[in-house]
Formats: C-alpha cells, structure tokens, sequence
C-alpha cells in the first residue's frame, strides 16, 4: 500500500507540476513579441485583413504587403511560414474561419505541398510543434492530431510536452526584435553576377495522399466560405520544371482556380534580385510584389471583391 500511495503522489506531483509549468509556459507564449510566434498568434487571434499571404520561406520573403496594399487598396497580412506546408497553412486558414474571413488568400505553392518531404521540415510532425500551443483552442487544428495516431493525442495531454524545444525561440520572440512588413521578413545579399540558371531533374511523381487531401480541403473551404483563392508560383533562379507544380496547376484547372505563374519572370530572372536560388531578396520581393499586384488589377480581381 504504501508503494502503491508513493506512485500515486509521484503522479500527482508530476501532473501538477506539468499543469503550472505548462501554463507559465503559455503565458509566455502569448506575450511573444517579435517572430514565428508573434506572427502564428497574431493570425489566430488579430489579424482582419483582406487579404492573407500563405505559404512557407518563398511566402514569407517574396510578398511586401505595403506594396499589395497600396496597389488593390485591401489590407494584407503575410502569414508565410519558414518550413511550413500545407497541413499548417489549413491549419491557419481554417481556424481564422471562426470569427471572421479574408476575402483573398494569395497561397504560394510548393512542391513540398505534395511530396514527402526527406527532412524535418514541410511534414505532418513540424506542422503539430508549431500548432501545439493552441491545441484544444481550435478544432481545426486539433483534427490534424489524428492524422498522427493516439499516441500523438495521448502526449498532448501534457502541457509541458507542447513547448517541448521551444524555449530558445520563446527567448528569441520576446528579446530578439525583427524588423517585419504586416509578417513580410526581408532578405538581404544576392547570388553572385556570373551565377547561370541550374536545372535539376528531380523525379517526383509519388505525391503524400494527405497532403494532396488537404490542399484539396483548403480549396473546398475557400469555396464554401466565398474567399478567392489565387495559387502562385513565385520567382526562383532555375530551369526546374517539377511534376508536383503541373499537379497543383490541374488542382486550380479544375476548381476554377486562378494560377499565376512567376517563376521564370523575365523581368526577375537575374543574380541581383535573389538572395539564392530559391529566394528572392528585398530589392526582388518589392520589385515581384509590384508585379504581383499590376497582375491582379489586370485580372479584375479587386474590383469583384
């Protein structure tokens, strides 16, 4: 019995000291300043814009939402994140759906948006660390735990185990101050003059069946909600052509999605606009968001909103 008592006042501690880190914890996290997790609450909690930027590092450091702003003469917020696909991006969108809507998302494509990723990132698992903080908040976000099995859920029941290795960022959101544009996050540098344009010929017909599912479920609730959305494939220093963008672009055909593609925009394909070959930097976000937003006035988008 008295094992047995031990256990359970091991247990209970355990429990009660999970419960209070882990609320100190989300405290901390709500008072983020600066960064990813400043940014993440600010779209679940704040954000009101008209317009909405979704999508991973391409979204975050290509589209300057003063410059959409100025132009359509809509509000806009930049909600890309850093390694990031679409299992997060839903989980954003469809939670923002709980008190109020955009009227345009500007989602920036990804081959990662279909293929399984061979890294940490652009998976299932770095969407649920970076959503962990709000589970039992939305249940958008909480139906993506079953993707990952019970075990998942089961670990979610500890306060603790969802900031489990965030403490550093926590430190960098709260003393570390970024400078931002309504979530657009500046490069700086570019690639070398004498750089050529490189191709790769990746073979990348064998797309996750989920994640195709939930590019398709963001579509479907675009559509319910009245939103337009608008797929864009952003400008980047190469010749790949890669078979998962040709599927997203049939997923727009047969929603009656619009499609813009910028990838090999001649006024955008040289060294000096791009901080690498996938990025471009500040002088090429400005210059491409001012394309971007000529674009859609030419599409009479604005004017049907």
């Amino acid at each position: 019995m008295k094992f047995i008592f031990r256990i359970f006042l091991f247990l209970l501690l355990l429990s009660v000291t999970d419960f209070t880190l882990g609320r100190l914890f989300h405290k901390f996290y709500l008072s983020s300043q600066y960064g990813i997790f400043a940014r993440q609450i600010y779209c679940l909690n704040d954000s009101r814009e008209d317009i909405i930027v979704l999508g991973a590092s391409r979204a975050a450091h290509h589209y300057v939402p003063s410059i959409l702003s100025d132009s359509l003469g809509m509000s806009c917020y930049n909600a890309g994140s850093d390694g990031m696909c679409i299992y997060y991006h839903y989980g954003i969108l469809s939670s923002y759906m709980k008190e109020r809507k955009p009227k345009i998302v500007l989602y920036d494509v990804s081959e990662l948006d279909l293929l399984p990723s061979r890294t940490a990132t652009f998976t299932l698992e770095a969407a649920l660390d970076r959503l962990a903080p709000h589970y039992g908040e939305y249940a958008e976000i909480d139906s993506l735990y079953a993707l990952a099995g019970w075990q998942e859920k089961l670990k979610m029941f500890s306060r603790m185990y969802r900031y489990n290795s965030k403490l550093v960022q926590l430190i960098k959101c709260h003393f570390i101050p970024s400078w931002e544009d309504a979530g657009y996050e500046a490069l700086y540098g570019n690639l070398p003059e004498n750089i050529k344009l490189s191709f790769t010929n990746t073979p990348d017909n064998r797309f996750e069946y989920n994640k195709k599912q939930y590019l398709n479920k963001l579509v479907k609730l675009t559509q319910a909600e009245g939103i337009k959305l608008i797929f864009i494939y952003s400008p980047q220093y190469s010749n790949d052509r890669l078979a998962a963008i040709d599927e997203i672009k049939k997923i727009a055909q047969n929603n009656h999605i619009l499609f813009l593609d910028f990838s090999h925009t001649p006024e955008l394909m040289s060294p000096s606009f791009f901080k690498d070959k996938r990025h471009l930097n500040d002088t090429g976000a400005r210059k491409f968001s001012a394309l971007l937003a000529n674009t859609l006035l030419n599409e009479s988008l604005s004017a049907n909103l």
